[in-house]
């Protein structure tokens, strides 16, 4: 994003594109039967032609991989390239991927919905390309099921860049004062193709790049007419067989200069030579070397210095396929404006008229939504020979996918082809005008689950009132958005009491007003996100806002209905007041007849650091850090969420009182020298407080001695000074075990417990963490042991709660182990990213609540994620903290990261309260004792639990045998809601980005909840 410069799109052609036209793709369509033909072979395994579909399927057995592929197609060296075609999944298997596209640039979408999904994806062919390399293949990998495919075609394509000036930048690019960054983009809809990416010999799967012997790829960085004074390299080779990565540089045509090598997997960066500098252009060469040379290029990343006025600019790009042109006519596309509600939205060309008169055109631009919705906006132009510039502004108002069409008729033709994503964002359909809004003032207001951009149009609906529903002792917020038209000072706001039925009144104090704030998203963590502010921390209002013209500013209107609140409607007002501006805004809060739990039926546990606490907060004094922790674990109680450790400040305390002597050799009883003494004392006060007053479902067991790690290393096991394999050992682990146990079940917690000692194994690491499981077995075994992991053949008898990451989830296996007894939560992290519901700031706001139906409709007991206060990477900032109200990215830490070195894991990953914002880089020299500030997502997850409760409610009520005095009728009607419809999630990748799908259902749950109790009680 350029701040207050204007944007430009640049068009970038390759010398293969002057000719550019549609591939031809015999059969793309496959109205015939390919098997008929020699166009299309089947590679092996079971697939067909469906006649009435006119489509293609592949069926797996879940170890197999089979494909239909072309014959040679037409495709030129170093060429860009754009791949549609449709997918989806005939009968909804779990696991595996599709395969689509060339093999040397595959990409696997994983498994498609089982409605028809486009797919559009782009490539770069290689510079050695060869007639048996020219072809598409679509199939499957692994995939127990079939698949289906339809409609290939492809298309030279265009790519079109942001520039500012003479600076062009594409995706993954951008500059910040004097800094230029290039991260490469390997995943996604643009495959392997980058605007630095001069030209490549090498394959190419999904995200990464397959590295042989001979294999290269040069990147060639320019930032305008800028010199570069200096750079670096990073070279990210995540899986390493053998063989060597050469890195080399060069200035302009200068000889290639040897920057460095890799030998083995890991992240290394590497200085460029200072003898290239100063220059305009540097130009970088992956080449991999060796016989037996394999393996795999995660990432690769450039920065630079270089001169000139400081600027603030992030790239990006978008593509154009073009069909079609007249040879006396030249259309270039030199902009597709903002391409969002509320934006500069003009689609413009470069037209160039290569006869000696003027031509007459008519341009029309067709836009289409995903679901149909279509806009046709038109231009004329008399183009006079040479060149003209080409306008037609066209709208939007909805987020998804669209497809243009723009078509140039009259003396001469040209017709073109491009699509553009507008992230859920820029969204413009939501929301209601109230009655105090005006020319002047706009205010209306929207659902909680919507994040609202700062400049998206006033919406058309309108409303009387803010309208909010929820039951006792339940919190539920909605959104009131103030849009001056001019700059507007000192808004504040407050609400009074609500007045309700026979005169009950719900206090002010049930009531929070919270300030939404924005963060600024310049790396988007995949496709749906957007390099813009977004909305996620939510501080307390505690000073006067000032508003820019034509800015949104939400509010935040938190409501806490007390559990003694009569039901029916409570009525108030917002009070708005500003210079020169005072307004009164409608508040209606609807309670429910019935109450939520203190202690939620969905277990939860989520990480939770309270150094980072102290270090933020500066905390040195005891007494600062209990008082401030305990605020903390308010805000995990007041959204139903558990931490691991819920009592951080006072652990049970293990001595081992016999252990000197027998070392001392006065005692050889190894069952007296190795039995331990704990002391329970401070963690049961403590764990009291937990369970009972925050209603934390679950906590984190330590067990001593265990080793550990990940799939990515890992410590052996030792307790005392002694191996896992030595009677000391043995005997310490069972008797500090046994002691536990009995505890635990003595306090009625046991069933509360998890032991998570080991995170992801890999398949190396199942003996380890299968002997490890063994330990505990057969000392406790009625202590809960979690793993992390989905459910493997070699891992059974080991976890009696499973917890795999949500897109490796399986229910067939599950149904399995749940006959056994076991039990399952499943997690979100750095991954899935979209189109998965995911955790991060820039996906849909309605992403973790839907998370939770999700959850619910696969009958799955807890969720689990592995942070909640990741404000700061030590490895990506290993001298002072992150600022994470500045930088909402979630960094890697770890995991072979050298320090310093910034890698993406995902904007706000790990990451759902914030500090406070007297906090924000911990900087500050006196302690900040003030509680944490919540965040948007924060929000959604503790709907995401309550709507569960509904469920688990409602449940109940049907479950009882009193229920048979409602109805067979009514009760099958009540039954139905038990269900999750497709309106809310028909697939793990296809759910709601609208959250009134959720709210009506919600409210529908809720009467049935009202009508069944008001029967049987």
């Amino acid at each position: 994003m350029c701040k207050g410069k204007a944007v430009t799109w640049i068009l970038a052609l390759n010398a293969a594109m002057a000719g550019a036209q549609v591939i031809p793709v015999p059969n793309g369509a496959f109205d015939t039967d390919p098997a008929a033909e020699p166009s299309w072979t089947l590679s092996g395994g079971p697939g067909k032609w469906i006649a009435d579909d006119r489509a293609i399927t592949v069926t797996g057995t879940g170890e197999d991989s089979n494909s239909w592929r072309t014959g040679p197609l037409p495709l030129e060296p170093s060429a860009l390239y754009l791949l549609r075609f449709r997918a989806r999944t005939v009968t909804s298997p779990a696991g595996g991927t599709a395969m689509t596209g060339p093999q040397f640039a595959n990409r696997d979408l994983g498994v498609p919905p089982v409605e028809w999904q486009e797919y559009t994806t782009v490539f770069l062919t290689p510079s050695n390309l060869t007639a048996d390399m020219a072809t598409l293949r679509f199939g499957q990998w692994r995939v127990p099921g079939t698949l289906a495919f339809d409609d290939v075609s492809l298309c030279v394509a265009q790519a079109v860049h942001a520039a500012h000036g003479d600076i062009a930048l594409g995706k993954g690019e951008s500059v910040s004062g004097n800094d230029y960054s290039f991260h490469s983009p390997l995943a996604g809809s643009f495959g392997n193709y980058a605007r630095p990416l001069v030209s490549q010999a090498c394959a190419f799967n999904t995200n990464r790049w397959t590295v042989t012997d001979g294999s290269e790829i040069v990147y060639r960085h320019a930032i305008g007419a800028r010199n570069q004074r200096s750079a670096t390299v990073r070279v990210n080779i995540s899986e390493y067989t053998a063989g060597t990565l050469r890195i080399e540089a060069r200035a302009a045509d200068s000889d290639w200069m040897n920057v460095g090598e890799m030998t083995e997997s890991g992240i290394l960066q590497f200085a460029i030579p200072p003898d290239l500098f100063p220059a305009n252009s540097i130009s970088v060469r992956l080449r991999g070397e060796g016989s037996d040379s394999a393996f795999i290029l995660k990432e690769y990343a450039y920065e630079s210095e270089f001169d000139g006025d400081p600027l603030e600019f992030s790239g990006d790009s978008r593509l154009l396929a073009v069909d079609s042109v007249d040879p006396q006519l030249g259309v270039t596309c030199t902009d597709f404006g903002d391409a969002r509600p509320g934006g500069t939205n003009v689609i413009a060309a470069r037209i160039e008229n290569r006869t000696q008169s003027a031509l007459p055109l008519n341009a029309t631009v067709t836009i289409v939504h995903r679901d149909g919705e279509q806009g046709v906006f038109e231009a004329e132009i008399a183009a006079r020979p040479g060149e003209s510039l080409l306008e037609v502004p066209y709208t939007v108002t909805r987020s998804g996918e669209y497809r243009f069409d723009l078509r140039v008729d009259g003396a001469g033709s040209f017709h073109a082809q491009g699509s553009f994503h507008v992230p859920v964002l820029y969204d413009a359909t939501y929301g209601e005008r109230l009655p105090q809004s005006n020319e002047d003032i706009g205010v209306w207001w929207a659902s909680s689950g919507w994040k609202i951009s700062t400049d998206r149009p006033l919406p058309e609906a309108v409303a009387n009132a803010i309208l909010i529903r929820a039951a006792r002792n339940e919190a539920e917020a909605a959104q009131l958005v103030v849009r001056p038209a001019r700059d507007l000072k000192g808004l504040t706001a407050a609400v009074g009491e609500l007045r309700g039925p026979n005169g009950a009144i719900m206090t002010s104090n049930s009531i929070d007003v919270l300030r939404v704030r924005y963060v600024d998203v310049t790396i988007p963590t995949d496709h749906t996100g957007a390099i813009a502010p977004w909305p996620d921390p939510l501080p307390p209002l505690n000073a006067p806002l000032d508003i820019s013209a034509g800015m949104n500013q939400p509010l935040w209107i938190r409501v806490h209905v007390p559990r003694d609140a009569k039901p029916g409607l409570y009525e108030g007002n917002v009070q708005l007041s500003a210079e020169g501006y005072e307004s009164k805004v409608p508040l209606q809060v609807e309670v429910y007849g019935f109450d939520l739990p203190d202690r939620p039926t969905c277990t939860s546990a989520f990480g939770f650091s309270p150094g980072e606490v102290y270090r933020y907060h500066n905390l040195t004094e005891p007494s600062q850090q209990r008082e401030v922790m305990d605020q903390y674990l308010q805000s995990f109680s007041e959204h139903r969420i558990s931490p691991y450790n819920p009592a951080p400040l006072d652990p049970f305390v293990v001595t081992w009182p016999g252990v000197d002597h027998y070392k001392q050799g006065t005692t050889s009883n190894l069952e007296e020298a190795f039995t331990p003494t704990i002391d329970w004392t401070a963690w049961d006060t403590a764990m009291t407080k937990a369970m009972d007053n925050f209603g934390f479902t679950s906590f984190q067991l330590p067990i001593i001695g265990m080793g550990g790690g990940t799939f990515h290393a890992r410590t052996e096991p030792s307790l005392l000074g002694y191996t896992e394999d030595t009677p000391e050992y043995q005997a310490a682990f069972a008797n500090y075990c046994r002691q536990v146990e009995a505890h635990l079940r003595d306090k009625g917690w046991l069933d509360e417990a998890y032991v998570y000692w080991f995170d992801e194994p890999d398949p190396k690491d199942y003996d380890f963490v299968m002997n490890g499981f063994r330990k505990i077995r057969e000392a406790a075994p009625g202590i809960p042991r979690m793993l992390t992991e989905q459910v493997e053949p070699e891992l059974i008898g080991g976890p009696t709660l499973w917890c795999p990451i949500s897109d490796a989830f399986d229910m067939e296996d599950a149904e399995v182990r749940r006959a056994e007894g076991e039990k399952f939560w499943w997690y979100v992290c750095t991954w899935p990213t979209a189109p998965y519901c995911g955790l991060f700031i820039d996906h849909p706001g309605t992403a973790l609540r839907v998370w939770l139906w999700q959850t619910w409709q696969r009958k799955i007991d807890g969720i689990l994620i592995w942070q909640s206060n990741y404000w700061t990477s030590n490895t990506a900032f290993p001298d002072e903290p992150q600022n994470p109200y500045a930088d909402p990215m979630g960094w890697t830490t770890g995991y072979g990261t050298p320090p310093g070195v910034k890698l993406p894991w995902g904007n706000g990953d790990g990451r759902f309260m914030y500090p406070p914002e007297a906090a924000a880089d911990g900087s500050q020299s006196e302690a900040v004792l003030a509680g944490p500030v919540d965040s948007i997502r924060w929000e959604m997850l503790r709907d995401g639990v309550e709507d569960y409760e509904y469920l688990a409610i409602l449940r109940g009520l049907l479950e009882d045998s009193r229920a048979e005095a409602v109805g067979e009728a009514e009760l099958n009607e009540y039954r139905a809601l038990l269900e999750v419809p497709d309106a809310i999630t028909a697939s793990m990748t296809n759910f709601t980005l609208d959250p009134a799908p959720i709210e009506a259902r919600r409210n529908a749950i809720a009467r049935a909840i009202e009508h069944v109790r008001t029967i049987t009680e």
